[in-house]
């Protein structure tokens, strides 16, 4: 069984309010609305050591004067458990049982008003039935650091106990109106018999008597009640009055669980076929499929029978120059002829292979070093904030936290050595917001690298240079607004820090 504890929205900032106020100690605690009825979520399995464990359905508000639980205000004379200190980031038990609001151990939940006094911006304030994990819900929030009241429904843990948890330190106060238990309540009884009449008061005395009828003297006086006569035994109760009329109809309650789903009925009888629809459109054509393998080579099949003898092909290339019979015997020399005219030269012969390559000569002497450049980077420290960080902002600045991306002689954001410093930063919220954003060297501003709040943007970026001592330690923050401001996710802010040769 889950136990998310039911807020009721009655919500908001409060000023100069009673309940918290040092004035309203001397009265009476308000009072606010509160369901008549309350059932716990069934959608998850029952922890058996807490009081809602069994429960036959919706309960009844039984209602009570609204009274004070707990103030660990130290001023307003609470102690113990109810009373100091302040709460802090960790779990606290309020044994609802032993406060002095007498609360009956029957009470399955309660129904309650929580306030909290924060020291500053309090990211939420978590109540639910002891004996149960933390939920990961909050019942308020205050995130301005101001003083802050909401109604809700908790369960009764284990010994009727609730805990608490505040993400940072807060006073806390705790007033109930009511709490929920089985059963309908109490109601009026039948009323009894009328008891008898006391006796009739003595007559008063009557007139003188005259022979001439006078006029009828006046009523005396109806003399003293006697007293009244012990009380008879009661009578017969009498039939039933008549039902009185109907009374105002009450409000609605809570709609109750889900029913378990019936049997499936019987199928029904076929229908008879509807009307062959129009025949639609024809789709288009689809993408042609990737060819199959091909498949294997099929056995050769008989050699059919010789077909006619086609026309004569036309005659084959002349074949290769039979080899050069032996000479024959030599003739007589006949007479030298005329010399012939020379030939033209031939082609020129391919060149020859290379040489080998000679020894290699001896290393001239090292030329003298050139003068030293200008610009460059002797260091550097690059740093970001990716993670969509939620920043409690405060008018004198709040830093904004950042990791290591790269770095280079500069260390966790503190400079190595004095010298010049380029110093660059961008800072991105999800919605535009009244407020600046600045570079700091040891905590404090620096006019150059700042950005007022003139008007509300979601974005800013500057680049300034600085000469800055050895151990210097450069930030970035958000300044100027009292607020909560989400970076965005990826690219919430970057810092580079730069020292120029």
């Amino acid at each position: 069984m889950s136990f998310t504890v039911r807020t009721l929205m009655v919500f908001g900032v409060l000023g100069a309010w009673s309940a918290v106020s040092a004035q309203s100690q001397a009265l009476e605690v308000p009072n606010w609305p509160a369901p008549l009825y309350w059932a716990a979520d069934t959608s998850s399995k029952t922890d058996p050591g807490l009081r809602t464990a069994v429960m036959s359905g919706p309960l009844p508000l039984v209602a009570v004067t609204p009274c004070r639980v707990m103030d660990t205000r130290g001023e307003y004379g609470f102690t113990g458990l109810f009373g100091p200190p302040a709460v802090t980031s960790t779990d606290r038990v309020v044994p609802m049982l032993s406060s002095a609001c007498g609360i009956p151990g029957s009470a399955k939940a309660y129904s309650l008003n929580v306030t909290v006094v924060p020291a500053g911006p309090l990211q939420f304030l978590t109540v639910w039935p002891t004996g149960m994990a933390r939920p990961n819900v909050s019942t308020l929030n205050s995130f301005q650091g101001q003083i802050v009241a909401n109604a809700a429904i908790v369960a009764a843990g284990t010994g009727g106990a609730i805990s608490l948890y505040a993400s940072g330190t807060t006073h806390v106060i705790i007033d109930i109106n009511g709490y929920y238990v089985e059963g309908s309540g109490t109601g009026t009884g039948a009323t009894g018999a009328t008891g008898p009449a006391g006796a009739t008061g003595a007559t008063g005395p009557m007139g003188p008597q005259s022979s001439t009828p006078g006029p009828v003297g006046l009523t005396g006086l109806p003399g003293p009640t006697g007293p009244a006569g012990p009380a008879g035994a009661a009578g017969v109760t009498g039939p039933a009055g008549a039902t009185g009329a109907a009374g105002a109809t009450g409000l609605a309650g809570p709609a109750g669980p889900t029913g378990v789903a019936g049997a499936a009925g019987a199928v029904g009888a076929t229908g008879p076929a509807g009307a062959t629809g129009v025949a639609g459109s024809a789709g288009a054509a689809g993408a042609t499929g990737t060819p199959g393998a091909v498949g294997a080579t099929g056995a050769a099949g008989a050699t059919g029978p010789a077909g006619a003898t086609g026309t004569a092909g036309s005659a084959g290339v002349a074949g290769a120059t039979g080899a050069t019979g032996p000479s024959g015997a030599t003739g007589t020399a006949g007479s030298a002829g005329t010399a012939g005219a020379t030939g033209a030269a031939g082609p020129t012969g391919a060149t020859g292979v290379a040489g080998s390559a000679g020894a290699a000569g001896t290393t001239g002497a090292t030329g003298a070093t050139g003068p030293a450049g200008t610009g460059g980077l002797s260091a550097y420290g690059a740093y970001s904030n990716d993670t969509g960080s939620i920043i409690a902002v405060v008018l004198g600045g709040t830093d904004i936290p950042l990791t290591t991306v790269n770095e280079s002689g500069v260390s966790s954001r503190v400079v190595p050595t004095a010298g010049a410093y380029r110093l660059s930063f961008c800072a991105r919220t999800t919605s535009a917001l009244l407020m600046g954003a600045r570079l700091t060297v040891n905590g404090s501003g620096i006019t150059s690298g700042s950005i007022s709040a003139s008007s509300s943007v979601s974005s800013w970026c500057r680049s300034t240079i600085q000469t800055l001592a050895a151990g210097d330690i450069v930030s970035m923050q958000f300044y100027g607004l009292l607020g909560a401001a989400t970076l965005v996710n990826p690219g919430g802010a970057e810092l580079l820090i730069e020292k120029l040769n």
